[in-house]
């Protein structure tokens, strides 16, 4: 496939500020034009759903007496967030910093893995 794109002139490939133009015309008998020539959307993900109720409470655990927060007062941030909700951002880095420590300084995916997979 990959062979076979690259060998495709240009022309085929690219037309005006639309890429992928053999593929596209290709899908137009399967898949609406309208949809198949729209512009790029974005996405979001629900990383704020994900921090509350349960899942949130399943964290506060998880971060409790974790390796990667000792010395940390990681508590008041996850109550913070869990009262107010306004957090999310850093409890997501702070999720996210504990899965880096899990794997690259302890060498192992624990706790926090586990957690990731409730979501």
């Amino acid at each position: 496939m990959v062979e076979f794109d690259l060998a495709l002139p240009d022309r085929l490939k690219v037309e005006g500020r639309s890429g992928k133009v053999f593929l596209r015309r290709w899908a137009e008998q399967f898949l609406p034009k309208d949809h198949l020539w729209s512009k790029k959307k974005g996405f979001t993900v629900p990383v704020g759903a994900w921090l509350r109720g349960e899942r949130m409470a399943q964290l506060v655990v998880a971060c409790q007496g974790h390796a990667a927060f000792q010395g940390i007062e990681v508590a008041s941030l996850l109550a913070r967030h869990a009262s107010k909700g306004d957090e999310t951002t850093f409890v997501w880095a702070l999720l996210q910093y504990g899965l880096w420590h899990e794997r690259f300084v302890q060498g192992r995916a624990g706790t926090l893995h586990g957690w990731v997979a409730v979501v």
